[in-house]
This record gives structure tokens, sequence and C-alpha cells, in this order.
């Protein structure tokens, strides 16, 4: 059962008000009568008067004031529930980041050792990569180059032919001019004319 709260037992404040008055006024008037009648049944109403109007006014401020002042301290009282539990999810969201940067911070030796191994992997392979790029652009010079050489031989096996051929050629003629003899020609002209005009 829900425990009720001063606000909630008007009833119970106003006669504990009025039984504190009534104390009070009767250890006035004790006191007062107990002084040896310095003082007057007049001041002594007075003074009953305005404890009186006070308690009157105490009561109609509490029953006036008494809703709002609940729903201000309930709101407040809810208000402040509701801060410290906004404040213990941003503690608990902290301790949590608090943790992840911990283990993250933990894990940067390792993570450093990783993407130094990342490199170092990238490195060597790069490395191969171009290794490789020279050894087939070598392999290309080199045949380019056994090409160009089996055409420079052909080339100049070809221009050796021709100079053989031409040196042959004038030494054949030098050979045949030196033995040749008129007649030896004489029987050419005959044998080309014969072959040329028929008979």
């Amino acid at each position: 059962m829900k425990r009720l709260t001063t606000f909630e037992r008007p009833a119970v404040l106003v006669a504990l008000t009025v039984l504190s008055g009534l104390i009070m006024l009767l250890a006035a008037q004790e006191v007062l009568a107990s002084g040896g009648g310095g003082v007057s049944t007049q001041k002594f109403w007075d003074f009953v008067w305005r404890a009186w109007n006070f308690l009157v006014l105490f009561i109609a401020l509490f029953l006036l004031l008494r809703k709002p002042a609940a729903k201000f301290f309930a709101g407040r009282r809810a208000n402040i529930a509701e801060t410290l539990s906004d404040l213990e999810r941003k503690k608990a969201q902290a301790e949590d980041r608090y943790r992840e940067m911990e283990a993250k911070l933990a894990d940067l030796a390792g993570e450093r050792e990783k993407i130094l191994a990342e490199y170092v992997k990238a490195g060597e392979e790069e490395r191969d990569r171009i290794i490789a790029h020279a050894r087939e652009m070598a392999e290309r010079i080199k045949k380019q180059a056994e090409v160009t050489i089996a055409q420079e031989i052909n080339s100049a096996k070809a221009a050796l032919r021709k100079e053989v051929a031409a040196s042959a050629a004038a030494l054949a003629e030098d050979l045949i001019k030196q033995k040749m003899t008129d007649q030896d020609q004489d029987r050419l002209v005959e044998e080309y004319i014969s072959k040329v005009v028929p008979n």
C-alpha cells in the first residue's frame, strides 16, 4: 500500500496545527498567570486573537497552496529523478566509452605491428611485381635484339652474296677478256646472229 505524504493528509495536519495552537495558548495563559498578575486580560486576549489569526491564515494558506505545492514538489521530485537517471545513463555510457578506449589503447601495439606487417607485405609484393615486370621487359628486349641481329646477319649475308657475285662476274669477265681471241669473238657473234635471225 502506498504511503501518503503530508500534503495528502490535510485533516491530520490541520488537527495537529490546531492542537499545537491550543497548547501554545494554554502555555501562554499559564505563563501570564504565574507572572504575578502583571499582564492584563486585554493583552492576553490580544495575544490569543493574534495567535488565532495566525492559525487561520496558516490553515488557509495550507489549504490553498497544498495542491500546487504538492504538484511542484512532485514535479521537482520527478525532475530530480529524471536528471539522476539521465546522469546515471551518461555515467554508464562514459564508463563504456572509457573501457572501449582502454581496450583500443591496449590493442594499439598489436595494431601498429599489424599495420607494419601489412606495409612490409605490400612492399614485398610491389618489389616482386617490379622485378617480374623488369624480367618481362628484359626478355622482350632480348628477343627484339635477337630478331634485329638475325635481320642484320641476313642483310650482311645478302650484301656479301651480292659483292661475291659482282666480284665473281668481274673476275670472270676479266678472265674471258684475257683468254678470248679474235676467232672466239667472231664465232660468238655468228652464234648470236644465228640464234637471233632465223634462216
